[in-house]
């Protein structure tokens, strides 16, 4: 006569559990993954929003920064060939009334007909065209502060969150 056999044995339970700890070694990396791509994502799609309603902005107002292209500056000639007193990129302080709800602190500015942007969160910085970037180009923001995005970078093609010495 056989035995009615209940239950799991011991080794049956460590194979279950060994099991799903593999599982969790290669899931929650992943999900880290999914976590921080989505925030990149994020500031990519808020750089450009900045850059459409700069753009937006500079056809109803009359800031002089809607007027420069940084293409135009000459540091060596005491800076713009024209007057160049004002605001020489648009903020969260010009484009309050175009643009709510993006995290972090932003300039927008035209460099060659194309509007740049920088923004930086709590987590992460950008600098560059919106619609010509990828991930790859949204980076740790570390100790970077919007102000060192200034006239050294605004007047070059390929501006870079500049390193700063230690």
């Amino acid at each position: 006569m056989l035995k009615n056999k209940q239950g799991i044995t011991l080794v049956e339970l460590l194979i279950v559990i060994v099991i799903m700890g593999i599982i969790a070694a290669i899931a929650i990396p992943a999900v880290g993954n999914i976590v921080e791509n989505t925030q990149k994502d994020a500031v990519l799609t808020d750089a450009q929003t900045i850059a459409n309603q700069a753009r937006t902005a500079c056809l109803t107002e009359t800031w002089q920064a809607c007027d420069i292209d940084w293409d135009d500056y000459d540091s060596t000639d005491e800076g713009w060939a024209g007057d160049g007193d004002g605001v020489l990129f648009l903020s969260s302080t010009e484009l309050g009334d175009y643009i709510e709800g993006i995290d972090g602190e932003y300039q927008a500015w035209r460099h060659g007909g194309t509007w740049y942007v920088a923004i930086l969160t709590d987590d992460w910085a950008f600098v560059g065209v919106p619609g010509d970037s990828e991930r790859g180009d949204v980076v740790e923001a570390d100790d970077k502060e919007i102000g060192d995005i200034d006239e050294d970078q605004m007047s070059v093609g390929d501006p870079e969150w500049p390193t700063t010495a230690e």
